[in-house]
């Protein structure tokens, strides 16, 4: 018989102290039904490289790598880091529980060389996507032009850097790009040497709102340049020391006929620094792999970058014919022949056996022209077999190599590729240290059936059940798959996010870069 507000009151302090209370259990359970159901799932790694310096020791990567779960706080990072295709043998660091992202700056790196870094999320919750690798990192940025990233010697090898003593500074993004702009691409109306007025570029105004060929936008030596109308072109407004499309051109040494009015960007791509000639797509200088290769050091035939390493050694292998591996250097010097046969291919013969593929005059008789590719070693004294139905246009500068460019596995199929890549016939699997988790190893496989060459990428998945043919695409992706590498090498993974003591079957297949997929691979498993 309590009045109605005493009755509300002492009510109100029930359900409270009941809330409490169903809380407190909520709290006090065992720590372990909650952690069972908080894994840590990863993002993919990342990397940023810091700014380009010629200093040895002084450039830096910095690693990000952000995650989803692990809402108690049990993760922790293991940062590894060393030469690319080599090992993780330079540095490491063990990074504390932090909030996501994880952050780390990699730190006495040199320009010159290429890294890779390995990232390790462990948790004892378990997860998913915690062990990467990055490969064939540069610790400065591609896509930024200057004496680093290209290469070049001009102002003594010191330009476009964040070296303090640096010619014009460091060169960003921001340099040439803005939002606010009347041009295309997002290029600036006005362009400034970063540390202007220490170093001045030969010109400042941009005009560029026309990227086709012969709109007078890119390339344009047609008229006369002096000091005081200096050219409005994007690529010619920074340059003084080219050999063409200077900003000031009176007496630029390449002369006034170097592709003029084309997309530069054809051959000098914005993914490669704006770095050109044939090099940017047929040599390697970071690695050093360059061909031919004249063991006398160049006192008869120069050493030349050629095409890269796996290029080369593709070729070299069908040369030999002794399958993938045997390539001798002989043969990989042979592969420019194989490309560019002798003859009027290349616009430019000096005899009828013999031809200046440079057309440079360096591949003459006192240089001994490459005169030791002519003999095919399967049949000494005949010529390697030419691409009979493979035209060459001068005008546009392009060939038409149909027996390299279709279906080749040293080259990409340009003009189409039916073949699907051979089918992984030796996937295993094996238990890995961190329980939930299984470790899978193969061997590449070609790109084209069994031919050497590298495919595209890989599709792993797994189930409880055995996996067929038939039921492949049902089965659970596993991510985290590695890049291809050439066939032959050896491929590693580990799947996590699995159920202890369950065991699993796994299966993978290949796709080719116009997707023609392999056959089903072996089954390996059950693994629990």
């Amino acid at each position: 018989n309590l009045p109605t507000s005493e009755r509300i009151h002492k009510n109100t302090l029930y359900f409270m102290k009941l809330c409490l209370l169903v809380t407190l259990s909520i709290l006090l359970l065992p720590f372990t039904l909650r952690a069972d159901n908080d894994p840590t799932i990863a993002d993919t790694a990342t990397s940023k490289p810091g700014p380009a310096t010629l200093v040895a020791g002084l450039s830096t990567i910095t690693v990000r790598l952000a995650y989803v779960g692990d809402h108690n706080g049990s993760n922790s990072a293991l940062i590894e880091w060393g030469e690319d295709d080599i090992d993780f043998s330079i540095g490491s660091i063990d990074l504390g529980h932090s909030l996501s992202p994880y952050l780390y700056e990699i730190t006495g790196l040199d320009y010159n060389k290429t890294y890779q870094v390995r990232t390790t999320l462990s948790d004892v919750d378990g997860g998913t996507n915690l062990i990467q690798t990055l490969t064939g990192l540069k610790p400065f940025n591609c896509l930024v032009h200057n004496s680093v990233s290209t290469g070049s010697g001009k102002h003594d090898s010191n330009w476009g850097l964040g070296d303090a003593d640096s010619q014009y500074g460091e060169f960003t993004c921001r340099t040439c790009h803005d939002r606010s702009t009347d041009n295309i691409k997002r290029v600036k109306n006005t362009i400034a040497a970063p540390n202007s007025p220490t170093h001045d570029l030969p010109g400042n105004t941009v005009a560029f709102t026309d990227t086709r060929d012969d709109s007078s936008d890119f390339g344009d030596d047609s008229s006369e340049r002096s000091a005081g109308n200096p050219s409005t072109r994007i690529c010619e407004v920074c340059h003084s020391e080219t050999n063409y499309h200077r900003c000031i051109n009176e007496a630029q040494p390449g002369g006034t006929t170097h592709y003029n009015n084309k997309d530069c960007t054809g051959c000098h791509r914005h993914s490669n620094a704006f770095k050109a000639s044939c090099d940017s797509c047929h040599g390697d200088s970071a690695t050093g792999a360059i061909w031919p290769d004249d063991a006398s050091g160049g006192a008869a035939i120069p050493d030349r970058l050629g095409a890269h390493d796996e290029h080369m050694t593709s070729i070299g292998d069908i040369i030999n014919g002794g399958g993938h591996g045997s390539a001798t250097v002989a043969d990989k010097n042979a592969s420019c022949i194989y490309c560019h046969p002798e003859g009027t291919h290349t616009g430019a013969y000096l005899d009828d056996d013999h031809v200046d593929v440079y057309m440079d005059g360096t591949n003459d008789a006192s240089k001994g022209y490459y005169v030791y590719l002519l003999d095919d070693p399967a049949d000494p004294g005949s010529l390697y077999p030419l691409d009979t139905d493979a035209s060459y246009n001068s005008v546009t500068g392009t060939c038409s190599l149909n027996d390299c460019h279709g279906n080749a596995p040293y080259t990409p199929g340009w003009y189409g590729d039916s073949i699907a890549p051979a089918a992984v016939s030796d996937l295993a699997a094996a238990d890995n240290t961190e329980p939930g988790t299984v470790k899978l190893t193969w061997s590449a496989t070609g790109d084209d059936g069994t031919l050497d060459g590298t495919a595209y990428k890989y599709q792993v998945r797994y189930s409880t059940s055995v996996i067929d043919a038939g039921n492949f695409e049902a089965a659970t992706i596993a991510g985290g798959a590695p890049s291809v590498d050439r066939m032959g090498k050896s491929e590693e993974m580990i799947v996590t996010g699995l159920t202890p003591s369950q065991n699993y079957y796994f299966a993978l297949k290949t796709a080719d870069e116009v997707y023609n997929w392999a056959d089903l691979s072996n089954i390996a498993g059950p693994q629990a």
